[in-house]
């Protein structure tokens, strides 16, 4: 699916993790090269990088998609997490500064790319 920033498309792709392993999998087998990409966590108040072999970016968002925090770079083996929010985005590190994500911005999921 298409994520819009603050009401405005992006070019951005999002994965909805529904099942188990694709929740446990996460962004562990991903390509490291498509930082177009990214997985929503839904609901999620934490995530970690157990055996992840490369640095993520972490966005956490409340019911309503407003970026509560932002983990940019968590490195393997580490946790993090927001006990107030509701979801969670995973993307290569690196793209929550390309695209400025920052608490307050409006993050929403569009209709999937064709």
């Amino acid at each position: 699916m298409s994520l819009a920033i603050d009401g405005q498309p992006s070019p951005l792709r999002v994965r909805a993790c529904a099942h188990f392993l694709a929740r446990a999998r996460g962004l562990l087998w991903a390509a490291a090269d498509d930082a177009s990409c990214g997985i929503r966590l839904d609901p999620c108040r934490a995530v970690h990088t157990f055996g992840m072999r490369r640095a993520i970016d972490v966005v956490f968002v409340d019911a309503n998609g407003v970026v509560r925090r932002v983990f940019s770079s968590l490195r393997p083996w580490r946790v993090a997490f927001d006990l107030r929010a509701r979801a969670a985005y995973e993307f290569s590190a690196g793209t929550a500064s390309r695209f400025d994500l920052a608490p307050g911005h409006r993050l929403q999921l569009g209709e999937p790319q064709r």
